[in-house]
């Protein structure tokens, strides 16, 4: 009876043991309270949470990368004047400038076996291959990334806003903040056009908005070629094309829904339009317009110029449009129709007209013959008298068919 008692003791004690280790467990692996945080947040201060993710684990790499078709020695004089300026301002860090056989190399190397990988080297479009190898780079090494027409105002150790500097993993900028983009983009809703930068991006690496990024671009081509039944490699890209697929436009309403599902609520641009101030969602950091946008767009935003603010210059040297045809909007295709039918009823102005001079060259004919005058001469003064006729008709056509094409591609601000 005496040895009952210990045996007792020791069972019950065990027992308490387990179930103290197993609380324990339970709450070590719970989910952090920071995600449930940011699901309760209103859409009214979502774009000033400051309660991202904890301490980012990944160090900020003194990298400046930028893509070129042609070496640092042999660029024209501007744009290697552009390009020094980042080594200049930027002591310690590693310049890259990568050309198309260079992005080739490192997508093999870091993409080769994967989606993103295969999606590259089917395209064969050099505008959408620099989009994404910037999107690329930014989440394997991070870094800052910046076109080759883009030049450094400020050192880069002085972008980060302080208070973010532990939390933050992305940077960017407000590009456009109002009703018309610089090409002349408009919302049909009315409200303002909103765009973030993408000629310059800052990123820790392998972080979790530029992931989602790179899948949402990947996947915004593969859904372009599924819905035109073509592939990637044969289909021909509009100015449009590229900003709606891989260029900013893409990357802005990706920021959106990534925002989006990260606090549980609706992010628009109406979170970020006219901000004077950094705000930060989640590891993504945003810039006031000043910082990375251009002069003009940030007097179109209501702003006045403040230098101070400039982190970098972009000198919109925009050649790629040379290369991407412009898909007309609804509007220029209304007034390319109203222009071919004018031509249409001009073209059979003209056709009656020749008609009726045609039956008088015939009547003159008839009459020159009745005098003595040879065939041949009645042919030759029948076809003088045509050919000035035949002339400005074509030459009618042609002066119309070309206003329609020049309205098709200028027909707004660019």
């Amino acid at each position: 009876m005496g040895l009952r008692i210990p045996t007792i003791l020791r069972i019950f004690v065990g027992f308490c043991t387990l179930l103290v280790a197993l609380s324990y467990w339970r709450w070590l692996h719970s989910p952090s309270s920071t995600p449930a945080q940011l699901d309760t947040l209103s859409a009214a201060n979502v774009s000033q949470a400051t309660d991202g993710p904890a301490a980012n684990p990944h160090e900020w790499n003194k990298v400046v990368w930028q893509t070129s078709k042609l070496p640092l020695d042999d660029l024209p004089d501007d744009e290697w004047e552009k390009s020094k300026s980042w080594e200049r301002k930027n002591k310690g860090y590693r310049h890259e400038l990568m050309t198309d056989e260079r992005m080739e190399e490192y997508v093999r190397h870091n993409f080769m076996d994967t989606e993103a990988g295969k999606v590259y080297f089917e395209v064969q479009d050099y505008i959408l291959r620099s989009d994404l190898i910037r999107y690329f780079i930014m989440l394997q090494d991070g870094g800052v990334y910046n076109d080759l027409d883009v030049g450094c105002e400020k050192p880069i150790k002085q972008w980060m806003p302080p208070q973010f500097e532990n939390d933050a993993g992305v940077l960017l900028g407000v590009e456009v903040d109002n009703k018309y983009g610089p090409d002349g983009r408009t919302w049909t809703g009315g409200e303002d056009l909103f765009e973030f930068v993408n000629w310059t991006i800052m990123a820790r690496p392998q972080q979790p908005f530029i992931r989602f990024l790179v899948d949402r671009v990947t996947g915004n081509l593969r859904r372009m070629a599924e819905r035109l039944n073509s592939t990637l490699a044969e289909m021909q890209y509009s100015v449009q094309d590229v900003l709606n697929t891989t260029g900013p436009t893409a990357m802005t309403y990706a920021f959106y829904d990534y925002a989006s599902n990260l606090t549980g609520t609706s992010v628009t641009y109406k979170n970020f339009t006219k901000i004077i101030e950094p705000k930060i969602i989640g590891e993504v950091v945003i810039l006031p317009i000043h910082a990375f946008g251009a002069g003009h767009q940030v007097e179109w935003a209501g702003f006045e110029q403040d230098e101070s603010k400039v982190l970098v210059h972009h000198y919109f040297r925009g050649s790629w449009k040379e290369d991407h045809f412009m898909a007309p909007t609804p509007e220029l295709k209304q007034e390319e129709e109203a222009a071919m039918e004018e031509d249409d009823v001009h073209r059979e102005e003209k056709t009656a007209d020749i008609s009726a001079h045609s039956l008088d060259a015939t009547v003159l004919s008839a009459e020159t013959t009745e005098v003595g005058v040879s065939q041949q001469e009645t042919e030759s003064s029948h076809s003088s008298y045509l050919e000035p006729q035949i002339e400005s008709l074509t030459s009618s056509s042609f002066e119309a068919s070309t206003m329609t094409a020049v309205r098709g591609m200028n027909g707004r601000p660019w």
